[in-house]
């Protein structure tokens, strides 16, 4: 783990493991709160709403990263912190050395595959409490309700209940809130689980699943930068679509929130387009940076290929116009491959290469001819 990082603010301990708060997580929340500023509801049901909402996705993203540390912990590894972020949480966390490539692979793919499933035993939780919560206001939560809240792309429960309000701004609180629990538990599952860009879990779960059936680490590393780089321009598609279409039927009073959020310093542009933007370009970073690590087979730096075995060989330093100096360069062995085709050592000239001794230069002596 590198020093401090400016950018993570610390956040306290749980059950002995160093949280940390990404500053734009922070900046995330305050756009998202503007964004239900213009709520037709008191102020204090609006500022309650955006905390209980920003507290419920800090809660969510907690447990997700837990059922990494602890299935890591579990294996024998160790946490080392966790850092929430905005597009989810890290759990940085060690793994024991001394395992076979086979083992690794498993023991990563169910350190991966238990994050996601926190989600499906969090649902059964706010589902029992938003029924207890209807009930009590004397309302029913069907099975049209749950798939209203579970789908992404509906507008949630309390639309089918617009007599809720009736009910005092309180209960609207409670119900939104639990509404938007399962909401975002829903929406983090298919983030992680269908989005093939590192470092969400789907890249983990694709990497090590074709290498466990027994797919190559070099067609395996290649299969999954030409599905993340589709991936990338699909998802700036779609966003470019979401920004046509938001121009193409904005009304009046559309445009005037637009500028008026302008006037607050805020994009005019929903979030999640712009949360969608910033994933596709921080996917074609990760995804470019794979591919530059692929053609110089260092795919072993990566923490999507640690596993693979990797070897060290002092070589002439030919690309960079020193011959007579050698210096260490580490890369992959792949299966079948002898470490002289892992690095290919250019056949010695007429010049000996030197070596640091003591903080002195020391040539080597040239071998004299035999006549």
């Amino acid at each position: 783990v590198m020093g401090c990082n400016c950018n993570e603010l610390p956040c306290g301990r749980i059950y002995g493991v160093p949280i940390k708060l990404s500053i734009y997580l922070v900046i995330f929340a305050l756009y998202s709160l503007a964004g239900v500023a213009g709520m037709n509801a008191p102020a204090w049901c609006i500022i309650l709403l955006g905390l209980g909402g920003f507290l419920i996705l800090i809660l969510t993203i907690l447990v997700h990263e837990f059922g990494h540390g602890m299935t890591a912990k579990h294996l024998g590894g160790e946490i080392i912190h966790i850092l929430l972020w905005p597009l989810g949480g890290l759990c940085v966390h060690t793994m024991p050395e001394i395992r076979t490539a086979n083992e690794k692979l498993w023991n990563d793919w169910w350190v991966t595959f238990n994050g996601p499933l926190t989600h499906v035993l969090m649902v059964p939780v706010w589902v029992v409490l938003i029924a207890l919560l209807f009930a009590a206001y004397g309302l029913s939560y069907s099975a049209a309700d749950f798939w209203s809240d579970l789908n992404p792309c509906a507008a949630g429960s309390l639309s089918r209940h617009p007599n809720v309000v009736e009910k005092g701004w309180g209960a609207v609180l409670l119900l939104q809130l639990c509404s938007t629990a399962i909401s975002v538990n829903a929406i983090l599952f298919l983030f992680n689980v269908l989005f093939p860009l590192y470092p969400m879990d789907c890249s983990k779960l694709l990497c090590t699943g074709m290498q466990l059936c027994g797919t190559p680490v070099q067609r395996a590393a290649r299969r999954f930068i030409w599905i993340s780089a589709a991936s990338v321009l699909l998802l700036l598609a779609v966003m470019a679509w979401n920004i046509y279409q938001a121009i193409a039927t904005a009304k009046e009073e559309d445009i005037k929130h637009m500028l008026q959020s302008s006037g607050l310093g805020l994009l005019p542009v929903h979030l999640s387009v712009l949360t969608g933007l910033g994933l596709a370009v921080w996917g074609g970073k990760q995804t470019y940076e794979m591919k530059k690590l692929s053609d110089e087979k260092r795919l072993h730096t990566h923490p999507l290929f640690s596993h693979v075995p990797h070897s060290t060989r002092n070589v002439r330093d030919i690309a960079n116009g020193r011959p007579d100096l050698l210096v260490e360069k580490t890369v992959d062995m792949y299966e079948g491959e002898a470490v002289e085709d892992a690095i290919a050592v250019p056949r010695a000239q007429n010049y000996g290469a030197v070596r640091m001794v003591g903080g002195q230069i020391i040539r080597e002596r040239m071998p004299q001819p035999q006549g």
